[in-house]
């Protein structure tokens, strides 16, 4: 009689778990909340785009969401309420090409950006020696830094930038902890064409008072001139000769730590450096709605009418509202 096959069970040891510092629960409830997909037919970049926009979004944006083709706009704003998402970032394509909008839930108002150029993370990390994409980096929310966005701007890149502003949380300087403060996201306004450049950074912090050479030997990369090393204590002393210029890295800001991070005491000096993560983005702002993809023209770039034609607009749609509800309030009484 053949014997019973058994397979012998792996003892596995417990993972060694991070401590990961992540925002109090109190911050995690306030937090603002997002849906990022496309819809429409697009082509695969902009597939890739939305889902590189997810990961500038994390962790409060909805990482495996899937939109049929046959939901309606109703729907998935139906299904966001009891999740508590506040924003959609909906990307579609047009014939001039790619567009995104900005959807503020649930009466909005709705921002629409063309998209004049964008890059993957994929391309990014292909022209990267070292990319920096660790998954440590998406435990807690991206800063946003918005640069140019004054108070003397016009009203329609102030309305852009609340928009922007209200889609990240917000951190009380007193009480942020830096250790949660792994990324950044930059918007940069040209205040000659109004366009806004997007970069995504991830914040690297390194000590200032230890050796170049130490911090590579460290990390497990070794020099590539070890014969002419005549002793070790060199590798302290001459920090560039060992190392080609490839491998040294780029001089950071020098800052003093309020704080503990990254094993470093509070008030030693730490350097500070950006690595890029993507997606690299060139958006025009060009309409600016009232409502949920609906409601009053508050701005339209492409469009210009004159102050008749503007307050013509106006009543139309205040009329219209104004039967809607009128309708809606007969359909309840007769119910």
């Amino acid at each position: 009689m053949a014997r019973k096959k058994t397979h012998a069970r792996k003892k596995h040891g417990r993972k060694k778990r991070k401590i990961i510092e992540r925002e109090s629960d109190e911050e995690r409830k306030k937090a603002p909340r997002s849906f990022v997909f496309h819809r429409g037919k697009v082509g695969f970049s902009v597939k890739k785009l939305a889902n590189d926009m997810r990961s500038v979004m994390k962790p409060f944006t909805g990482s495996h969401l899937r939109i049929k083709s046959t939901n309606r706009m109703k729907e998935i704003v139906f299904a966001a309420r009891p999740l508590g998402v506040t924003h959609l970032s909906i990307f579609t394509c047009s014939p001039t090409g790619a567009t995104m909008r900005v959807a503020r839930l649930p009466h909005g108002p709705t921002v629409y950006f063309d998209v004049a150029a964008f890059e993957l993370q994929h391309d990014l990390a292909a022209a990267a020696r070292k990319y920096p994409g660790r998954p440590e980096l998406y435990t807690t929310a991206a800063l946003p830094v918005l640069n140019n966005f004054g108070q003397s701007a016009a009203p329609h890149i102030q309305m852009a930038k609340a928009i922007i502003q209200g889609m990240f949380p917000a951190r009380e300087i007193r009480t942020v902890q830096l250790g949660s403060i792994r990324r950044v996201v930059l918007f940069n306004l040209d205040k000659e064409t109004e366009k806004i450049e997007v970069r995504h950074y991830a914040i690297r912090s390194t000590s200032a008072s230890t050796p170049r050479t130490i911090r590579k030997l460290s990390a497990g990369r070794l020099p590539h001139r070890l014969d002419r090393l005549r002793d070790v204590s060199e590798l302290a002393t001459k920090e560039n000769a060992y190392f080609s210029e490839t491998d040294s890295d780029v001089s950071g800001e020098e800052v003093d730590l309020p704080q503990e991070i990254a094993g470093l005491d509070v008030g030693s000096k730490a350097k500070l450096r950006l690595k890029e993560l993507g997606p690299r983005m060139t958006l025009d702002l060009v309409k600016i709605l009232t409502g949920l993809d609906t409601g009053e023209t508050l701005f339209n770039r492409k469009v210009s009418k004159t102050p008749e034609e503007a307050e013509e607009l106006r009543r139309r749609f205040r009329r219209r509202e104004r039967e809607r509800k009128e309708r809606r309030q007969q359909q309840e009484a007769r119910v």
